[in-house]
């Protein structure tokens, strides 16, 4: 076949936009227009990170769409592409930044495919993403200058000047994504090989069988018995709800969603079961909805014994569904003889049948524990609070993930933490006793005001009503981190753990706060921890890294951040570090340098952490003002960061703090 400069070869397919077709091994496949210019502009950008405004300007120009049209056509294309979500060869989604093609692109020419890199370029954070030059018109506009390939100096001696748009946001929170908040992620998606060998004789907690309460319970997810087992939200939402009214109960000790859901689809024995969450008794059940009916069974067993305690079924329309749930709640504390509450409180749930299963639709959709599912979370309560204007939990719901829609760069930080306000105050305005509303609404003022006597406000205001909240304690344990209060952070993490054991997000906190402090035997099984109960947890390479050199293990830092993992873009910054602690300037000076090309403007508090730890103080500042004038939400977090220590006695480290309101 001759040469045709216009079509492409991506990756194994043959790629002809003149006719929007796909070809490989005699399979021919037809694109829609739009998600052939979706590829073809990905493919214009081989090998560099494309965000979602780029995709949404380029590709649907002068229509209005949510992101979540974005995330809809990447998977159709992954799909039609071949591609596998968790070890991609052709789409990279890289967290809280955008896509970034990875598959060879070249022009067609018959040619064999050309080789990917090998394991030393991913190590350094490069990608073999072309054989050949890309046809004239598939060119980006601009692409400026090569910055790796300048000194460290060069790269870093003073900022370029201030963006305007979107900044890419740490990984800090880890799993606060979706599933938690939520948490898990946001976690947010890292593979991650969980078979490093353990060293240094920490002892891991995974194994620890957890003390149990004689009043405490667990809520596993209801099964699905639908005809089309297309029933799956609902199922999980009833649990939840089940889950939140139980926990209403003051003598009854219920193990946090986190870990309840650990164990959905599974067939676990209840011994192993109780033991692992400290858990006396569980409750589970299956749903089955047709049409307007629901039919639900509901069994409460004894972990030791397997013995039922009570059970029941139930048949009612889809709008008594709050009731049930209370009936359901109600049958266990009778079972296990507790005393009911009946000041469940009015704003709980909705009348409008059709807005309570959006909501719970928006629950379900944060299973994904990634941002398609928390811009999908973020959509179903909305459309609930526009049927309900009075539904304070979908406002509640609806306010926490703008706030991570903001926090994490997914959506224009001022306006959108803004709107999460006005939506966090309607809902305590709805319902006054939310404890979550509170310290969502604490958490703007910490994270985006840098007000810290109002954020406490909110934050003590939030444990005074939900203090048993495995969530709520660790948004308060975070102000406690940002403030330097590092006992009062352990105590609320540590006692979070008891309700909440397998919620990752906590003891990677708690290892972040030990670190700081230089408990490092603890930090380590901490972190070790978290990797137990989630191999694929984002934030946990790095933290773990930075707690082995601490310990003077550079070496086994190297072997944790370089392991196969999905989104390297941490990696720069952690072999940078690494590589200044293993002598290895020159490496770290290819580290340092890549770091501030790729992320200068998202990400300058990370470059001036690395700058820190090097020991170049000046630099480090330069990049901390500008920090500080890009309003860089990793900033309120800036006491927590290790790195930090060699400039902390410099006299413009303290008045940075004071410029934040921070205490010194």
């Amino acid at each position: 076949m001759p040469d045709d400069p216009q079509v492409l070869r991506i990756g194994e397919w043959r790629v002809d936009p003149d006719v929007d077709e796909l070809s490989r091994g005699g399979q021919t496949i037809r694109l829609e227009p739009r998600t052939m210019r979706l590829l073809l502009y990905l493919a214009a950008h081989a090998g560099r990170v494309v965000d979602l405004q780029q995709l949404l300007d380029e590709v649907w120009p002068n229509v209005v769409v949510t992101h979540s049209s974005v995330y809809q056509a990447v998977a159709e294309l992954r799909r039609i592409l071949g591609d596998d979500r968790e070890h991609p060869c052709y789409i990279e989604n890289l967290p809280r930044r955008g896509y970034r093609l990875i598959a060879p692109v070249a022009p067609w020419s018959g040619a064999d495919i050309a080789a990917r890199s090998d394991v030393t370029q991913a190590a350094t954070g490069s990608s073999q993403v072309t054989s050949g030059p890309i046809p004239a018109r598939l060119q980006p506009v601009s692409a400026g200058p090569d910055e790796a390939s300048k000194t460290a100096n060069e790269a870093v001696a003073a900022p370029p000047p201030l963006p305007v748009g979107r900044s890419r946001r740490s990984a800090v929170l880890g799993g606060i994504t979706v599933a938690v908040v939520i948490v898990a992620g946001l976690g947010v998606g890292l593979f991650w090989t969980s078979h490093l060998a353990h060293r240094g004789g920490t002892s891991s907690p995974a194994s620890e069988v957890i003390v149990q309460s004689p009043h405490s319970i667990a809520v596993l997810p209801f099964a699905d018995m639908s005809e089309k087992h297309d029933q799956e939200y609902f199922a999980d939402g009833l649990s939840e709800e089940i889950l939140n009214l139980l926990a209403r109960i003051p003598n009854l000790k219920v193990i946090g969603r986190t870990s309840s859901f650990q164990f959905k689809g599974r067939n676990d024995d209840l011994r192993s079961i109780g033991e692992r969450l400290g858990a006396a008794y569980v409750l589970e059940g299956s749903i089955r909805r047709a049409g307007d009916r629901v039919r639900v069974t509901a069994q409460l067993l004894n972990t030791r014994d397997g013995v039922q305690l009570w059970s029941n079924t139930y048949s009612r329309p889809f709008g008594d569904v709050l009731e049930l749930q209370d009936e359901i709640a109600g049958g266990v504390a009778r079972a296990l003889e507790i005393a009911v509450r009946s000041d469940t409180g009015e704003a709980r749930g909705s009348s409008n049948s059709e807005a309570y299963d959006l909501y719970l639709r928006g629950l379900q959709s944060l299973e994904k524990n990634d941002w398609e599912g928390l811009e999908h979370g973020a959509n179903y309560f909305q459309q609930a609070l526009d049927l309900d204007p009075k539904f304070a939990e979908a406002a509640t719901q609806l306010g926490r993930m703008q706030v991570l829609e903001a926090d994490f760069g997914l959506a224009p930080v001022a306006t959108t933490y803004e709107r999460a306000r006005r939506n966090l105050e309607t809902a305590i305005r709805l319902d006054p006793s939310s404890g979550v509303a509170h310290s969502w609404l604490g958490w703007i003022y910490m994270a985006y005001d840098w007000n810290w006597a109002t954020a406490n406000t909110e934050m003590q205001e939030a444990l005074r009503l939900a203090p048993r909240d495995p969530v709520v304690q660790l948004c308060a344990a975070r102000l406690a981190m940002a403030l330097g209060h590092w006992d009062e952070a352990i105590r609320l993490l540590t006692s979070a753990t008891t309700r909440d054991p397998l919620f990752p997000d906590l003891y990677h906190n708690l290892a972040e706060t030990y670190l700081r402090v230089d408990r490092l035997t603890e930090a380590e099984a901490a972190e070790r921890h978290v990797l137990d109960i989630n191999p694929t947890y984002a934030s946990a390479p790095a933290v773990l890294s930075k707690i082995l050199l601490a310990e003077g293990r550079a070496a086994d830092a190297l072997e944790v951040i370089t392991a196969r993992q999905q989104d390297t873009s941490q990696r720069p910054e952690m072999l940078a570090i690494i590589y200044h602690a293993l002598g290895r300037e020159a490496d770290a000076d290819v580290q340092l340098a890549t770091l501030t090309r790729r992320y200068h403007d998202e990400e300058a508090a990370e470059i001036a952490s690395v700058l820190a730890f090097r020991g170049h103080a000046d630099e480090a500042f330069r990049w901390l003002d500008r920090a500080y004038s890009q309003r860089d939400p990793w900033l309120y977090f800036i006491k927590v960061d290790p790195n930090f220590k060699n400039i902390e006695a410099d006299p413009r480290y303290r008045a940075l703090l004071r410029q934040m309101n921070l205490p010194e």
